[in-house]
């Protein structure tokens, strides 16, 4: 993008506070006025003075004493206090209202202070230029002037044959607009202001200064040498302060005229790259900064001063001054999150304390977790008290400053504990038959009064407090946008959801009847002793080929496995000896392990040996397999097919295994101490009951 591309306003409301206070006292309007701190010794200082007022001699920093002996017919209005300083609050309000304005022309919005703003106004330009059909009139911008050269003289180069600049054609429509927008201004809040229309925002703010009030200066980059010629350098943004200092005094300059002849390698020597590009840009009034969307501050402060003998001295007058400090941020904190839905999350403690006849200025930067005014104050005391307390208990502090920034949106978001709340320890959720009935013994909070409350096991799983979105005591950091519906999470399977439908599907099958008389349950033992016999004759069973016996089918494939489990263990101990050297070492065996092998050559006792029938299965209902040549019913086919690639890559593994201890050297060095060796468990362990 091109340095001549933007075309930004700088809006400056004129007197602001002199304004404010003549829209509220329409008395004051045409004469001189000035608004001075609510202090009212030697007549109070002054903030703000009016035209009229400056016309007699009248400036800001003036006691009022002096003021009115300049001008005896001024009128002097204090400023509203509150905990004893000054509150803004009707300024601030007003210079809302003037941003409502400016708002809608642009999008492209920067609030700079109460009565500042910034405005980038390119693509309402371009759309003006696009559909322009006629020359600008002089009488559209009569409150306009322009650097270098008169306004007419302006509009006469862009229509020129040959003269025309598309870059001053954009700032003439720029000018156009500018007007539109002081017009709006005046005509919806009644208060005037002066406007300054460059390409940047530090010539625009230049520009707005040079013909006030109720005027709006033009500044092409054309201007820009003439005007820099005097412009002493802390004019300019970003030079007025300590860098603004140490250029004078290493470039040995006082105005940004003389900062031209300086080369950009010139200043990449004495400075960084980013700053010396930035300076040889800015003295040729280049700057490339975009207006950034700011419609609310990016801190929210409040200070107070103590010069010369009212300096705090006492812990008791420190700690009541950051109390009232802190409930002044607390409350304007507070209406910026209703106005703004947003929370600040630190604050900047500043203060200044005399050291050794020395004022030093300090602050230092803590987390704000809550708009608690007491937490606020205590902390707060906590840091001047750590850094400013003399060692006789005293303190000589001088100002006082907080700061609240590190703004963060709010969301609406639910604590998470609200969603395990109950709508009522008193209420019935909902009626239900006799039968499906639990009296549940409730203990209520107050832990005097007792109730026997009804649940319904049956209940909807929707109607829980844990399904509601929003709940009545909801935080205000809550996040209820982001919560599904009720609807959305049951279609993704909620698992609590499927856990109360199961339990009341559960509620209509018949129960099953247990007995627990253990003494006729062993008597019936022998009964299941008989191969071939079963007690529910009516389970489907198939014969076994490997053991000839009848097994339910909902059990043959894990009997398979446990025949599988038998092959593969027979086969591994086959492949051991013929592949794997005899490794001899001594080593007592373990008595359960002898007591296990002894258990292993018991006859297989499992509840499928009692369960044997003589039903085949027929031949329509069943498939052969094409690796066993057995056939399979056809609802277990796959599973068969699975059996078989679950053995095929048994087998792969154990090859792989074997391959590998088939390299173990023949010799093993003698350990010094004795190692017991654990027996590794075979496969069929596993298969195995226990």
């Amino acid at each position: 993008m091109s340095h001549t591309d933007r075309i930004i306003v700088l809006v400056d409301m004129d007197c602001f506070y002199c304004q404010v206070e003549e829209n509220l006292n329409p008395q004051f309007k045409g004469k001189p006025l000035a608004v001075v701190q609510y202090n009212t010794w030697r007549g109070g200082g002054i903030i703000a003075v009016n035209y009229p007022a400056r016309d007699r001699g009248v400036t800001r920093h003036m006691r009022g004493d002096e003021a009115k002996r300049k001008c005896p017919e001024i009128e002097l209005v204090h400023v509203p206090s509150v905990r004893d300083k000054a509150d803004l609050t009707k300024y601030r309000d007003a210079g809302k209202l003037v941003a409502a304005v400016l708002q809608t022309f642009t999008p492209l919005l920067q609030r700079a202070s109460v009565d500042e703003a910034y405005l980038d106004i390119t693509d309402a330009v371009t759309e003006r230029t696009n559909m322009a059909t006629r020359e600008i009139q002089r009488s559209e911008i009569k409150n306009t002037h322009v650097v270098g050269c008169e306004p007419l003289e302006f509009l006469y180069s862009l229509y020129s044959s040959g003269l025309c600049e598309d870059a001053n054609l954009k700032l003439a429509y720029g000018a156009v607009i500018a007007e539109e927008i002081r017009a709006a201004v005046l005509q919806q809040t009644g208060y005037t202001c002066s406007a300054g229309i460059a390409h940047n925002k530090i010539l625009a703010k230049l520009a707005a200064g040079l013909n006030k009030p109720n005027q709006q200066t033009v500044l092409p980059q054309s201007g820009v040498e003439s005007l820099f010629q005097n412009l002493p350098l802390h004019k300019i943004r970003s030079l007025g302060g300590k860098f603004g200092h140490s250029l004078t005094e290493d470039l040995g300059i006082t105005t940004m005229a003389e900062l031209v002849k300086f080369s950009e390698k010139d200043l990449k020597k004495r400075y960084d790259e980013k700053t010396a590009i930035w300076l040889y840009n800015i003295a040729r009034g280049i700057d490339l900064e975009p207006v950034t969307i700011r419609l609310v501050s990016k801190s929210i402060g409040c200070c107070k001063t103590f010069p010369g003998r009212s300096a705090l001295i006492t812990p008791q007058s420190v700690l009541h001054w950051i109390g009232e400090l802190g409930a002044e941020l607390v409350e304007r904190l507070e209406k910026d999150l209703e106005e703004n839905n947003r929370k600040a999350r630190q604050v900047t403690v500043g203060f200044t304390h005399d050291v050794n006849g020395n004022d030093i200025s300090t602050s230092r930067v803590h987390p704000l977790n809550s708009y608690n005014a007491k937490k606020i104050t205590d902390d707060s005391y906590a840091i001047i008290k750590k850094l400013c307390l003399k060692a006789d208990g005293t303190f000589c502090i001088k100002s006082i400053s907080f700061n609240a920034g590190k703004f963060e949106d709010c969301r609406n978001v639910t604590a998470i504990t609200s969603f395990f709340k109950s709508d009522g320890p008193y209420k019935t959720i909902r009626k239900m038959e006799a039968s499906e009935r639990v009296e549940i013994l409730n203990t209520d909070i107050d832990e005097e009064n007792y109730s026997n409350e009804t649940v319904d096991l049956n209940e909807d799983a929707t109607k829980l407090t844990f399904y509601k979105d929003n709940c009545e005591n909801a935080s205000d950091d809550s996040i209820t946008d982001e919560i599904p519906t009720v609807e959305e999470r049951s279609t993704k399977g909620s698992f609590f959801l499927q856990y109360f439908e199961d339990m009341k599907n559960c509620q209509h099958e018949p129960p099953v009847l247990r007995d627990f008389d253990t003494s006729r349950n062993l008597e019936d033992d022998d009964l299941l002793d008989t191969p071939g016999t079963s007690k529910d004759e009516d389970v489907p069973t198939e014969l076994c080929e490997e053991c000839h016996q009848s097994i339910p089918i909902s059990e043959m494939m894990s009997h398979k496995d446990h025949h599988l489990a038998l092959q593969i263990d027979k086969e591994e101990k086959l492949t051991r000896k013929s592949n794997v050297p005899t490794i001899t070492i001594k080593a007592k065996e373990n008595t359960k392990s002898k007591k296990r092998k002894c258990s292993d050559n018991r006859p297989n006792c499992t509840l499928t040996k009692f369960l044997q029938s003589t039903v085949k299965l027929q031949e329509e209902n069943t498939q052969e397999c094409p690796q066993c040549n057995r056939r399979i019913r056809k609802s277990d086919f796959d599973d068969h097919l699975d059996y078989h690639v679950a053995k095929e890559l048994h087998m792969e593994i154990n090859d792989i295994k074997l391959c590998s201890a088939a390299n173990v050297p023949k010799t093993i060095k003698k350990s010094k101490t004795t190692k017991t060796v654990s027996k590794t468990r075979s496969v069929i362990s596993f298969f195995k009951p226990s």
